[in-house]
Formats: C-alpha cells, sequence, structure tokens
C-alpha cells in the first residue's frame, strides 16, 4: 500500500511525456509518455510502421523495437532513406554496390534502438526481451514498439481474446517498467471508413481500446503527402471518438519522412549527401 503522494513519486508510475517530435500533434495533447499503453491504428498501409518508426529515430530515447511485421532488411532501408532523406529505391540500389554502406550513419543516429525480429512474439518472448535488455543496460527501454498486434501470439484463445489478453499484459508491462508500450494495431476496412481519412475510435478491431491512455487513429494519403491524425482516446488531453478533426502531417513514405508542415523544407541531393557522408566535395 502507498499513499497518493508516495505513488506518483514513485519511479514506476510516472507519466511524464518523452521528447516530442511532431510540435502539432504536442501541442493539440498527443504526447507520448512514460508508463502507459499508447496505441497507433489505421487501415493496412496507413503509415502506422512509419509513424512508430520515425519517433523512435526522432525522440534520441532508449527503445525496444518488436518488428514482428518487417523483417530486418526492409527496417536496414526504411533507417537509412529517413536519416539521409533519400528515397528508399537509391538507399537499395547503394545496398546492392555495398552492403555496409549506412552502418555509421545508423549507428550514429540511430544506435539507441534495439531490434527484435521475431515473427510471431508471445508474451512471454516480449517480457523476457524486456527484462534482458533491463539486465543488459541497467535500466528498462524508455520506449518499447510492439509492431503489430495481429503478429504478437496469444498463449490461449482464439484471435480477438487473444489481442484483449495481449494488451492487458502490454498493459502491465507499462505500469511495472515505466515505459511507454507503443502498439500498432489495424482497423476495420469497410466501406464506411475511406483509407485516407482516419476512422472513428469503433472500427478498431479486436476490442483493443479499453485499456491505452492514448489512441491514435491515422490514415495517410499519398496523393497530397499527408498523414492525418487524430487522438480517439486521449486520458490527458482532448479527443475524438469520431476521429474528427484531425492533423495533417507532411508525410513522404518513400523517403520515410514525417514532419509538422512548419518543420517541412525540402532537402537537396546535396544535403542528402552531407548528412551521409559528412563534409566532403561533391563534383557534377
Amino acid at each position: 500500500m502507498l499513499s497518493l503522494t508516495s505513488a506518483v513519486h514513485s519511479q514506476t508510475t510516472k507519466a511524464q511525456p518523452l521528447p516530442p517530435v511532431w510540435p502539432e500533434l504536442d501541442k493539440a495533447g498527443m504526447k507520448f509518455r512514460q508508463s502507459q499503453l499508447i496505441l497507433i491504428a489505421g487501415q493496412p498501409n496507413s503509415g502506422k510502421s512509419l509513424m512508430a518508426l520515425v519517433y523512435a529515430v526522432q525522440s534520441k530515447v532508449d527503445t525496444l523495437y518488436f518488428s514482428a511485421d518487417t523483417d530486418p532488411i526492409t527496417q536496414l532501408m526504411r533507417t537509412a532513406a529517413h536519416l539521409t532523406r533519400t528515397d528508399q529505391a537509391d538507399v537499395e540500389a547503394t545496398l546492392d554496390k555495398d552492403p555496409n554502406a549506412y552502418d555509421t550513419v545508423i549507428q550514429e543516429f540511430a544506435g539507441h534502438i534495439r531490434w527484435v525480429f521475431d515473427p510471431s512474439p508471445t508474451i512471454d518472448v516480449i517480457e523476457l526481451e524486456i527484462l534482458a535488455y533491463a539486465e543488459v543496460y541497467g535500466i528498462s527501454p524508455a520506449v518499447v514498439v510492439v509492431d503489430n498486434l495481429m503478429n504478437a501470439v496469444a498463449q490461449q484463445g482464439e484471435e480477438w481474446s487473444g489481442i484483449r489478453a495481449i494488451m492487458s499484459s502490454l498493459h502491465e508491462i507499462a505500469r511495472l517498467t515505466g515505459s511507454c508500450v507503443l502498439a500498432l494495431t489495424h482497423m476495420s476496412e469497410q466501406t464506411d471508413y475511406k483509407p485516407n481519412i482516419p476512422a472513428p475510435r469503433r472500427a478498431i478491431l479486436g476490442k483493443a481500446s479499453q485499456l491505452p491512455s492514448m489512441i491514435l487513429s491515422i490514415a495517410m494519403d499519398p496523393v497530397v503527402k499527408k498523414l492525418r491524425v487524430v487522438a480517439v482516446k486521449n486520458r490527458f488531453g482532448e479527443h475524438h471518438a469520431n476521429a474528427d478533426p484531425y492533423i495533417e502531417l507532411h508525410c513522404e513514405p518513400s523517403k520515410v519522412e514525417i514532419k509538422d508542415n512548419t518543420q517541412y523544407k525540402p532537402i537537396t541531393w546535396q544535403d542528402a549527401h552531407t548528412r551521409l557522408y559528412g563534409q566532403q566535395t561533391i563534383e557534377g
């Protein structure tokens, strides 16, 4: 038993915000916080993994990333594209010539991320990996990304009850470790929900909306290069269960780039080259 003040000041119950990456979302109260379970939900190809990766890189906090939905080479290409602000196709071409071309830039700018590529991690695997992280580094990761819930395997029960069981365990992990647990999940593809507009909270599959402190509904419109984001649940701020209104961020999926409209600035090929190789003379 603890008094309320003792509980508030204990290390594992703080809900302090983590570093913001997108000022417009932060201003609207969409903050990633310690000790909280947060859900990013959207239809397939809505930008869930893109958003999680960009946050993990740009927040610069220690992260344990369960990439069940994406293999290592794809994550390498995405991370390199994001860091060098170049197209993934160009990154792939570079890697074909030199598999180690991006090792230095990734270690320098994304070395705070540790990865688990188990394609179907059970909750026991997730817990053991977090314990191993704490054993190695002496502290739990600030952020744990689970990408995504459909790939995680419950110990028993059918798919939807399994997702509820996993969410319950992830909620407990967030509270006990002080980590911000960021889980990704799918929304319904019913014709009522347009793929380029965030869907309402009721569209989340598997009844995964009960435990998270915040749920972000997202959708991508690649034609106008926008990622649309709205909090359909938020215990710490404004939210809109019907997903309206939403905030638009500038998004270029091929370059793995998500920015506030106020942050957005086109980058030249020379800038990207300098980011990757340092200050060197570029001919041509």
